[in-house]
């Protein structure tokens, strides 16, 4: 099924659903009106924090399901609940639980087919293998304990392990939201409606520019751009969410270059679009990649315009990271977010690696020093 992007008064009309949903979650919680009132602002007030002062005025509409972002659950599902109640027992504990984590990042695979410029597990691609399917899923099943939404499975080029995937899917039963963050590698049409039967709910897909030449210099494989839009198709008719996942490089980061990227994704009807800034790990540890002020203005500039403005209400949700981490912090370090490595090592997040938890296999251990050093860059979240 095709998606939809919604715009104006169905977004309009959901979000005045979508309050009194999170008004009566918090009556539910506090048995109080007024903290309940409190709760609601609290949130609106994170909102605005993360997504700033003007309203995303989109919404992603798919099988049925409302999305607000890749990162998020589904309006209609219970994860969607735990999602809000998370929230509310950060503005005040109640005792109704929710899930400790929204997403968990997990590099199941060295293996790559790829040589890509920005990689940040490059120190570690197609190295002898350290995790085996046991134990990924042992970790899987300790991770249980604290609860998550969203299990978004990487590597290296985790397509290459197909078959564990169905094994982890299998596991999973649909309990949580399960990705892929993929290069399209392998992604053929059988493979994309198997997953999609087996549980899969969409697939992150690495497009770091919408000529084809330019993409497979930046993979370091001439076959990867082809991997890239075939994957996106295939996935598209299976019935997959899509969300094409760019590295805006000093590069890329001008106008032309995203408007035209931007357009590209409108074609090829994905729902969003990750903007991703490089940072200097992996492959570009030690070089000079970071952008300056005035690319990360632009591509504030295009985040909010192609999230709010009528003239682009047909175009793909931008989901920008470091929009919101520079104004209140990281959600990953722990918080709302973890990365698992290709050794099963605990890190706060793909960009933010440390050896400290190397050999440590107590896992509440693990989380609680990850959210003592907060993330590297941005520091501790401040909601």
């Amino acid at each position: 099924m095709a998606i939809k992007i919604l715009y104006g008064w169905q977004v309009f009309t959901f979000r005045v659903k979508m309050r009194w949903y999170i008004f009566i979650l918090a009556l539910s919680s506090y048995k109080n009106p007024i903290t309940a009132i409190k709760g609601l602002r609290y949130l609106i007030k994170i909102r605005k924090n993360v997504k700033g002062n003007k309203v995303i005025k989109k919404l992603v509409y798919h099988n049925g399901d409302y999305y607000l972002g890749a990162y998020v659950p589904p309006r209609n599902s219970k994860l969607f609940k735990h999602f809000v109640i998370d929230k509310l027992n950060k503005f005040k504990p109640s005792n109704v639980k929710s899930n400790r984590f929204n997403n968990i990042f997990f590099a199941i695979t060295k293996k790559c087919p790829l040589q890509c410029t920005h990689c940040f597990e490059w120190d570690e691609l197609n190295k002898k293998e350290v995790l085996e399917l046991d134990k990924i899923l042992e970790i899987l099943k300790n991770l249980e304990e604290f609860g998550y939404n969203q299990l978004i499975l990487s590597g290296g080029e985790p397509m290459t392990q197909l078959e564990w995937i169905y094994k982890i899917l299998s596991y999973l039963k649909n309990s949580v939201n399960c990705w892929i963050f993929t290069s399209g590698y392998n992604l053929n049409r059988e493979n994309a409606i198997k997953l999609k039967n087996d549980g899969l709910k969409g697939v992150f897909i690495s497009l770091d520019h919408y000529e084809k030449e330019f993409h497979n210099e930046f993979r370091g494989n001439e076959k990867s751009y082809k991997w890239a839009i075939n994957g996106v198709n295939n996935a598209n008719k299976a019935g997959l969410l899509v969300c094409l996942s760019l590295c805006v490089t000093k590069e890329m980061a001008n106008k032309n270059d995203l408007i035209n990227y931007m357009s590209f994704a409108k074609k090829l009807g994905v729902g969003f679009v990750q903007f991703l800034e490089p940072k200097a790990v992996g492959h570009f540890k030690g070089k000079d990649v970071l952008l300056n002020d005035t690319q990360i203005e632009l591509l504030e500039h295009i985040y909010q315009l192609y999230n709010t403005d009528k003239d682009y209400k047909k175009y793909p949700i931008i989901m920008y990271h470091g929009y919101h981490q520079r104004r209140i912090g990281c959600f990953n370090a722990g918080h709302m977010g973890l990365y698992i490595n290709t050794d099963g090592n605990l890190n706060a997040c793909p960009f933010c690696h440390s050896d400290k938890n190397n050999g440590n296999s107590n896992i509440k251990e693990q989380i609680n020093q990850i959210v003592e050093r907060g993330c590297i860059e941005y520091g501790v979240i401040e909601m």
